[in-house]
This record gives C-alpha cells, structure tokens and sequence, in this order.
C-alpha cells in the first residue's frame, strides 16, 4: 500500500517538476526530480545497504547540482535532500537491526509530500499566496504578518 503512494509521489513530483516557471526553478525541479524517479527506477529492486547508500550518494550529488542552478527553490530542495540522506542512514540502521521498512517508508512518504507542497507552493511556483512563498520565510513577511489582526500595524 505505501509503496504505491510513493511511487504516486514520484510521479506528482515529477510532472510538477515540468511546469514550475522560470528556466531556473524548472532545471532545480527537474534535477531533483530525475534523481528520485533514477534511484526508485534503478535500485528500488535492492534491499541491502547498497540501496541505502545509492539514495544517500544521490541525493548528494543532486545537491551539488541544485545549489548550482542558484534558483528560489534550491535551497528548499537542498534541505529535502539532507533531510533525505538522513532519514536513509535511519533506514540504513533498521535494516541492519532487522526492523520492518514501514517507518522508513512512511518518513520518505512525508517528504515526497513535502516536497510536492514545495513544488506547489515554491516562490515562482504554482500556487502563489501572501506574496511570497518560501517555506521557510512565509510566517515573517512583513505582509504576512501585516494583515494579522493581532499583530498587523495599526
């Protein structure tokens, strides 16, 4: 079950990686998009540590090449890759434990998800609300917090 949502995940991530705007924002989209979709295509089929660390190597260099495209959304990609390279050194030790892959399936589903909201909601993404959108500076727009009724200027 949850490997079909992952693999739906995949697929969301990569047809909004096409459709961001700007040349910058859909090369960074696309980069970490492919390195996802290469890793489920080509190692899915492993259950050792090879598998684990080909995700962590390719999340890596997926890194290297979204910080080079200098766009909006390389810095939120970025983060989903080190986060990524985390959560698979954690798979990477319950499988040296003999723990079931649920927890770590479940921890990759939520930063798929994350990711599309990223991809949806990215500065030049989609969605565009509050003016901007980054994820990790929304709540301290001075406009954001302008059209609080606690904390907006009188």
């Amino acid at each position: 079950m949850i490997d079909n949502l992952i693999s739906v995940a995949i697929f969301a991530i990569l047809i909004l990686s096409l459709v961001q705007k700007g040349h910058k924002d859909t090369f960074a989209a696309i980069v970490f998009a492919s390195g996802i979709w290469a890793h489920d295509l080509l190692f899915s089929h492993l259950n050792s540590v090879y598998y684990f660390l080909s995700a962590g190597a390719l999340d890596a260099l997926v890194i290297v090449f979204i910080l080079r495209s200098n766009s909006k959304l390389s810095n939120p990609l970025s983060i989903i890759c080190l986060i990524s390279i985390i959560i698979n050194f954690v798979g990477l030790a319950f499988w040296w434990n003999f723990y079931e892959p649920t927890i770590y399936n479940s921890l990759i589903l939520c930063l798929y998800f994350l990711s599309i909201y990223i991809l949806l909601g990215g500065q030049n993404g989609i969605i565009r609300a509050y003016g901007k959108l980054s994820i990790f500076c929304r709540f301290t727009d001075k406009n954001v917090l302008s059209r609080s009724p606690i904390l907006g200027e009188k």
